[in-house]
């Protein structure tokens, strides 16, 4: 009897690991956490921008601080949209499809699209790019963002003065934001899978012990 209640209790275990260990934890990561997010750009001169979400939990404010000025918006912790569309930031699992996005530099709305997959330091990535025009004002821009988390980690801004990229040391850290934030996932489904193998054997076990008794 005593090894159909352990069968029981380890059912019970792989159960809770296996369905209600990772949900709120991947729920707490989906908003955009209160934070600002560094950009360096090099090219024909570097370019410093500075993306700062703050707010309470429910109501998030942006900021952007660059070589355009200073753009401030409320902005969705879930879509990561303001009134003007994306503006540098990416939703937790974005989808493979266009964005309205906003140029800051140039005061440009437009859109960017999805454009394929990718692979960047052994993360896999989706590839945005979209055109902006306005009034003496002309750009290109490629954002390569982790998959599952959104979390940009390349990027190309190409404009009548010439082409830019993210620096090495910001790449460096949205790399390492992005490598950290994928790990806590696949530990995730590795509980997921672990409780749900316990979950299975248990109750096989379970079975057969009842069987035969």
């Amino acid at each position: 009897m005593k090894r159909l209640y352990w069968c029981v209790a380890v059912f019970v275990v792989g159960m809770v690991l296996g369905t209600m260990v990772a949900p709120p934890i991947v729920t707490a990561m989906k908003p955009l956490d209160n934070r600002v997010t560094e950009l360096g750009w090099t090219g024909p001169a570097d370019i410093a921008e500075e993306i700062e979400v703050s707010g309470a939990k429910k109501d998030a404010t942006i900021t952007v601080r660059g070589p355009g000025g200073e753009f401030r918006d409320e902005i969705s912790r879930y879509t990561a949209e303001t009134s003007r569309g994306l503006v540098f930031l990416f939703p937790f699992e974005p989808d493979r499809r266009s964005f309205r996005f906003y140029d800051p530099v140039g005061d440009v709305q437009g859109t960017v699209d999805y454009v394929g997959p990718g692979t960047v330091d052994g993360l896999r990535t989706y590839v945005f790019h979209g055109t902006f025009e306005g009034e003496d004002y002309h750009a290109e821009r490629t954002f390569v963002v982790e998959r599952r988390t959104g979390t940009l980690v390349g990027a190309t801004w190409e404009t009548a003065d010439g082409s830019f990229t993210l620096d090495d040391g910001t790449r460096a850290t949205q790399l390492a934001l992005a490598h950290d934030r994928v790990r806590v996932l696949k530990f995730l489904q590795f509980l997921a899978f672990l409780g749900a193998f316990m979950a299975v054997l248990a109750a096989a076990v379970g079975v057969v012990i009842f069987v035969r008794r």
